[in-house]
């Protein structure tokens, strides 16, 4: 056996390596900074991000701060004040723990950080680049931190590379914002991003950080859950059943007070809601559970997001229990809320500003005159009008046109002759609904079984992508104007691709810093599937970055998808025929847009096997 072969590697390279498991993407650096904050007892958070965090990410506190001689020590590996021994990784209380944060920023960019304790006259800077110590000098400042981490990644090219967009990134920073927020609603946190102010959260209790942030139409609809045992102490609140949402998010669990993710306590929440939710639905909660640290293990992964219970499977059943009981107390009467804020509360639906009340007198009023003689007298009513298209056939015609290239190519089966030319359709096509489900179409020997909502998805995908590209497409305009309320950093997003989704059909302006009255919606999917369709733009804002016909084609996705049939929608003949009929109208109509089938065919001989 050759000698020589096992090394040890440079000290930059393995912090290099050591840095990864902690600082992920910008958002890592976000969370272990504001976390050092909360541990700092800092009740005054600022947060300050440049290039989605690539070019520079800032906190400023006024907490404890660090002293002259302990600052140089805290970008050291494995440099800590909350440990001492062993034992005390069960007694953790705050939030960081290991001494890895700090130096495995600090091994992957440019660091600067200036700091002052009480005690102290004057405070500290430090300059680091690649993990070494530039400079150290005194600064004057106040008591507290100011860390600047700029150019991440700038040493290593490959990860830098890696990174998402900038939307991307953005949104993973606003989460860890938010995670931080919520567990800490008695600190003042702030967050700009490219000078412009996203949040500004003020102090106060959990129900008015959640109205803060998510808005008035959340904050309306929450039901307190509260269990307090030998074993857990569960505090927070779930979302009444009427607002929960098709996309899963907005769902909080807490650690004393550290934001973790467990699915399986999440499941137990869903239980709670079991019959009272559709299978595609979910609520929004935030819930803190305060347990002996001795009772769970948070050292299992380097972000200290997920952990270990002694006894998950009670945990799990106290937290079952709770849910349930909110719910069931609920559904009979409202609680009396008595952390209800004393301000006057507005309600979801207002916008603008108070007005003073007036009192209308009519001078020309007579009593004497009978009722009908002064109901002459009526105020004109002007009702706003619409951009309807005069000729409603239009409508349809554009609604018919098909996509047929630009797609996977999928083995099709023979497609039927279906003609879709008068209203007695019905009674010239053998097409049945079968579960709600599926559409049975015979044709001569063959049945063709068809997923009606796959199908549908197909043919409103190939018109809609077809239309945005002839520049053909329309907007249908609503009769009531939907009003959604947004986040803070979801409106921000809405805001800056409001010119893509217009070329759409989308039409919709602000009509208040979070709010949106929604207008108008692509002639392709109902009006009723507006908000779907806005809720998962949010969610997934990656799909409308990149190059313009990825975006176009994603967004065609979406908007099919939402606005298809449904599994369980009753269908009448004619609907189903003529979805039939546009369907093997496509080149390729077997490909759904999910990489699933759109139908399966039957020969009248396989039906014969089965009995043999």
């Amino acid at each position: 056996m050759s000698l020589g072969i096992i090394r040890l590697l440079p000290d930059h390279i393995a912090n290099q390596i050591a840095a990864g498991e902690v600082v992920q993407r910008p958002a890592s650096v976000v969370k272990e900074l504001l976390e050092n904050s909360v541990d700092a007892q800092a009740d005054h958070i600022s947060l300050l991000i440049e290039d989605a965090g690539k070019s520079l990410i800032k906190v400023i506190d006024n907490g404890c701060g660090i002293s002259d001689t302990d600052l140089r020590l805290a970008f050291e590996r494995h440099a800590t004040s909350k440990i001492l021994n062993a034992e005390d990784l069960f007694r953790i209380q705050t939030m960081g723990f290991r001494g890895e944060a700090l130096a495995s920023i600090a091994a992957v960019s440019h660091v600067e950080c200036i700091s002052k304790t009480a005690d102290d006259a004057i405070g500290s800077k430090i300059v680091l680049e690649g993990g070494k110590v530039r400079s150290q000098t005194p600064e004057a400042c106040t008591t507290g931190t100011i860390i600047s981490v700029k150019n991440l990644f700038f040493n290593i090219p490959a990860r830098r590379s890696f990174l998402k967009s900038d939307t991307v990134e953005l949104r993973h920073i606003y989460e860890e914002f938010l995670r931080i927020a919520l567990a800490h609603p008695s600190r003042r946190l702030r967050l700009l991003n490219n000078g412009h102010e996203i949040y500004n959260l003020l102090p106060g209790n959990l129900k008015q950080r959640i109205l803060s942030i998510f808005g008035n139409k959340v904050g309306e609809n929450l039901l307190p859950i509260q269990e307090h045992t030998s074993i857990i102490r569960i505090n927070g609140y779930l979302t009444r059943p009427e607002i929960s949402k098709k996309i899963k998010g907005d769902q909080y669990f807490f650690i004393n007070k550290r934001f973790i993710k467990n699915r399986y306590l999440q499941h137990g929440i869903m239980a709670a809601y079991e019959g009272l939710l559709p299978t595609d639905s979910f609520p929004a909660f935030f819930i803190n559970l305060e347990i002996d640290p001795s009772e769970i293990d948070v050292n299992i992964h380097p972000t200290k997001t997920e952990v270990k219970f002694k006894d998950d499977r009670a945990i799990y059943q106290l937290l079952k229990s709770a849910a349930r009981k909110t719910l069931g107390i609920n559904a009979v009467a409202q609680p009396i809320d008595f952390e209800q804020e004393n301000s006057f509360q507005l309600p979801s639906d207002f916008n603008g500003t108070p007005k003073i009340p007036t009192i209308e007198v009519d001078p020309e009023y007579n009593p004497f005159k009978s009722q009908s003689e002064q109901s002459r007298k009526n105020t004109t009513v002007h009702v706003p009008a619409f951009n309807i298209p005069k000729n409603w056939e239009e409508l349809y015609q554009i609604a018919a046109l098909t996509h047929p290239k630009n797609h996977q190519h999928v083995e099709t089966p023979s497609i039927p002759d279906l003609q879709v030319e008068s209203s007695s359709l019905a009674d010239t096509v053998e097409i049945f609904q079968l579960f709600r489900k599926f559409i049975l179409y015979k044709k001569e020997n063959q049945v063709f079984i068809i997923h009606q909502q796959y199908a549908h998805e197909r043919v409103l995908y190939e018109n809609m992508l077809k239309s945005i590209r002839n520049k053909t497409i329309l907007s249908q305009q609503m009769l009531i104007p939907l009003k959604l309320e947004f986040t803070a950093h979801e409106a921000e997003f809405l805001q800056n691709c409001r010119s893509l989704l217009s070329e759409f059909g989308f039409d919709y302006e602000w009509i208040g810093k979070k709010v949106i009255a929604v207008y108008g919606v692509p002639i392709y999917s109902d009006a009723s599937n507006a908000e779907e369709i806005f809720r998962k733009l949010c969610e997934e804002q990656s799909d409308l970055t990149g190059p313009e016909e990825i975006i176009q084609d994603n967004l065609c996705r979406k908007i099919a998808i939402s606005s298809s049939y449904k599994v369980g929608q009753s269908l009448t003949q004619e609907i189903m025929a003529k979805l039939v009929s546009e369907l093997f109208k496509l080149e390729n109509p077997a490909a759904g847009i999910r990489k699933r089938k759109t139908f399966v065919q039957i020969q009248s001989s396989d039906i014969d096997h089965w009995f043999n």
